[in-house]
């Protein structure tokens, strides 16, 4: 007769389970996505500036994207030779969008656009003491106010803060007249 021991209890082995490895996504899906969205790939690192941490964005305004949207289908097409003002230039469109980015959310809303005759953009813009027009090319932006009756204009060049130009403008257009004389 077999008498079991304890080498022979230890001796017992279990079969692995069957395991269904399924495939992961497709890298060039993934690396077409990216490509095409834009979408930039985080990086995890621990020496980023604290300013870099801490700094919050400006909201949007939702008019942004489809103002945008607007303006790249205004680009003259390129057989398009002489500029008659019914189209912008890619120059003109890349300095607009980078305006209306950076100055959206101090904007009294949305603009009406409209190239001017020279193949410039201009947004107007209606607030409740006046009205604000810019006038955008690659090179510099003129700022036209209105308010109370009272007109107010500032030049940005490239290189300028147009931001803070904006901002004052915009001030300009909510206090009304008595903000007019820190632009002269």
């Amino acid at each position: 007769m077999y008498t079991p021991t304890a080498d022979a209890a230890a001796l017992i082995s279990f079969k692995e389970p069957i395991r269904i490895i399924e495939p992961g996504p497709d890298p060039s899906f993934i690396e077409r996505y990216m490509r095409r969205f834009g979408v930039a790939a985080l990086s995890l690192s621990e020496n980023r500036p604290e300013a870099a941490i801490y700094f919050s964005w400006p909201i949007q305004p939702s008019w942004l994207i489809e103002t945008e949207g607007r303006i790249r289908k205004s680009i003259a097409p390129s057989d398009q030779v002489v500029n008659d003002g019914h189209w912008l230039s890619e120059d003109v469109a890349k300095a607009a969008m980078g305006f209306l980015e950076a100055t959206a959310d101090l904007l009294p809303g949305e603009p009406f656009i409209y190239s001017s005759r020279k193949g410039d953009l201009v947004a107007e813009f209606k607030a409740g003491r006046g009205t604000l027009t810019s006038v955008v090319s690659p090179h510099f932006a003129v700022l036209f106010a209105v308010v109370d009756g009272e007109s107010v204009e500032q030049v940005v060049s490239n290189g300028e803060d147009v931001r803070e130009a904006v901002r004052k403008m915009a001030n300009v257009l909510l206090t009304g007249a008595h903000g007019v004389d820190t632009f002269k």
